[in-house]
């Protein structure tokens, strides 16, 4: 029987490292533009003054638990783009509910009055950088 040879971790990494030079070199076009998105002005909070039914801090909490939060499983576009009216957000939160299930159900709260406040038929839809624009948005 032939004896396998065993490779050590040092002589596993080099050829890691190289693909993935080879890779980032490749697909790498320069700067993305969507870093140049300015999260506040998508995801704004009025500062010393209320934005819906939230203070500034309930609405930056608000936001940071959005964007902690709902991103780990999709971009901001389908958020900002649904502009949904109070019962809108109220039914899609609802049916969200069960993925968030470790949110204390203040905050998941906070969360749907944020986006009743921010994304609906009485505000501007936010501009998004093409890059963001083209992952359009998945049906809710």
């Amino acid at each position: 029987m032939e004896k396998l040879e065993r490779k050590t971790p040092s002589r596993l990494l080099l050829p890691l490292i190289a693909g993935v030079a080879v890779i980032s070199i490749r697909t790498w076009g320069g700067p993305v533009r969507a870093q140049e998105l300015d999260i506040n002005a998508v995801f704004w909070c009025d500062a010393g003054k209320k934005t819906g039914e939230q203070t500034e801090a309930e609405c930056t909490a608000a936001r940071e638990t959005i964007l902690n939060t709902c991103t780990s499983c999709h971009a901001i576009t389908p958020i900002v783009k649904a502009q949904k009216d109070r019962k809108g957000w109220t039914a899609f939160m609802k049916a969200h509910r069960e993925r968030v299930s470790n949110a204390a159900e203040d905050v998941y709260l906070s969360m749907e009055k944020f986006l009743q406040a921010h994304y609906n038929p009485q505000n501007p839809v936010p501009k998004l950088p093409p890059e963001l624009e083209a992952l359009g948005v998945p049906p809710a």
